[in-house]
C-alpha cells in the first residue's frame, strides 16, 4: 500500500476515511473501527465495478474496462492476493490482477471453457476459496473446484489452471431448482452459501460437500441475489440484478434486512449480473480536501495506520490461501 501526502498539506478523502480506522484518532478508542468493504461485481457491459455498500460510505464506481463482448459472469474474488476472477461469455476463465493497476498484464485470460468441463454449460455464480475457483453447473447439484497453482507469494502472481474436482450435493431437491443466483464462501470456516434464483438459501461445508447440504429457506424464500462477504467475512451482502437493491443477509435463517440503497449501472436499468468478494483497499484515489494544520498529525497516524494495516492483511491473506 503506497500513501502520498502533498507539500501543500492537502490529502484525500481517502486518507480521512483512514483515520476513521486508527485507535483512539478523534473518537473514544472503545469504538468499533468503520472498515470500508470495496465488493467488485461486473455488469452487463463487462466493465468490473467497485462498489462499498457500508452504510454512511456507499458509493460505486466503474473500475476496469475489460474489452470484452457478449455477457460475463461467475465472479470470484481472490481476498488474499486482491484478484478477481470470472468467466465470460464463452465460459472462459479470465483474471484481473488488481495489484498490477493499469498494467496490459493486469488482465488476462487463464484457461479455456473446455479445460474447466463447461464449454456446453451455463455457469452463473462462483466464489474463491482454498486455492481454488468454485461454482456449480446451472440447474444441477455437481459443485465444481477449479484448483489454481502459484509459483510464488510475489504480489501480482499469475496463477495456472490444475484440474477440475467435482462433488455431487444432496440438494436441493429437485437439482433443476439449483439455478443461480450466486454463491459466496466464508474462507475463515470453509462454509459455502448458496441463493438460488428459484429462492432456496442453503450452506454447504466444503471440508465434506457431497454430506453436508443444509437448507436453510426453500424455494420461493428469497429473491434472486448475487452474495459477497465483506472484507473481513463477518457479513454477508446480497444484491438484486433486477432492481439494484443492497441487503445483509443473516446466514443463519436467510432473512434479508434492507439497507435502503439501489445501484443502477448507468446506461442500463439493472445492478451487477455477478459479485465477486470484497477488499479493504480501494482501486482509486478521491478528490483531496485540505486540512491545514492537521497535515503534520494525519503523516504520524497515517504511518502507524499503514504499518498496521499491512499486518492484518498479511493475516488475511493466510487464510485466503488456507
Amino acid at each position: 500500500m503506497v500513501w502520498t501526502l502533498c507539500l501543500s498539506r492537502r490529502v484525500s478523502l481517502a486518507v480521512v476515511a483512514s483515520l476513521l480506522l486508527v485507535p483512539g484518532a478523534f473518537r473514544s478508542a472503545a469504538a468499533e473501527p468503520i472498515v470500508p468493504s470495496y465488493i467488485y461485481g461486473i455488469a452487463d457491459d463487462n466493465e468490473i465495478w467497485q462498489i462499498n455498500p457500508v452504510s454512511g460510505q456507499q458509493s460505486f464506481e466503474s473500475t476496469y474496462n475489460t474489452g470484452l463482448t457478449g455477457q460475463s459472469n461467475a465472479v470470484a474474488f481472490d481476498r488474499g492476493r486482491d484478484q478477481l476472477l470470472f468467466l465470460d461469455v464463452s465460459n472462459n476463465l479470465y483474471l484481473w490482477n488488481k495489484p498490477l493497476g493499469g498494467s496490459p498484464a493486469a488482465f488476462q485470460q487463464i484457461t479455456t471453457s473446455s479445460s474447466l468441463g463447461i464449454s456446453s454449460s451455463l455457469v452463473y455464480n462462483a466464489s474463491y476459496f482454498n486455492d481454488g475457483f468454485w461454482f456449480f453447473k446451472e440447474a444441477t447439484n455437481e459443485l465444481v473446484k477449479a484448483s489454481l497453482s502459484y509459483s510464488g507469494t510475489a504480489v501480482g502472481t499469475v496463477p495456472t489452471f490444475s484440474g477440475t474436482t467435482s462433488y455431487a450435493l444432496t440438494g436441493p431437491t429437485p437439482a433443476s431448482g439449483n439455478g443461480f443466483g450466486d454463491i459466496a464462501i466464508n474462507v475463515n470456516t470453509g462454509i459455502l452459501y448458496a441463493a438460488t434464483s428459484t429462492g432456496y438459501f442453503y450452506s454447504v461445508d466444503l471440508a465434506s460437500p457431497e454430506t453436508t447440504y443444509n437448507e436453510i429457506k426453500g424455494a420461493g424464500s428469497n429473491i434472486s441475489l448475487q452474495l459477497s462477504f465483506n472484507e473481513d467475512f463477518s457479513i454477508l451482502y446480497g444484491h438484486n440484478y433486477t432492481t439494484g437493491a443492497w441487503y445483509t443477509v443473516d446466514v443463519a435463517t436467510g432473512d434479508l434486512t434492507d439497507l435502503n440503497y439501489a445501484t443502477l449501472v448507468p446506461g442500463t436499468d439493472r445492478g451487477f449480473r455477478d459479485l465477486g468478494g470484497a477488499s479493504a483497499i480501494a482501486v482509486t484515489t478521491v478528490p483531496e480536501i485540505d486540512l491545514g494544520s492537521f497535515g503534520s498529525a494525519i503523516a504520524l497516524l497515517l504511518g502507524t495506520f499503514g504499518l498496521l494495516e499491512r499486518r492484518r492483511l498479511a493475516r488475511v491473506a493466510g487464510l485466503a490461501h488456507g
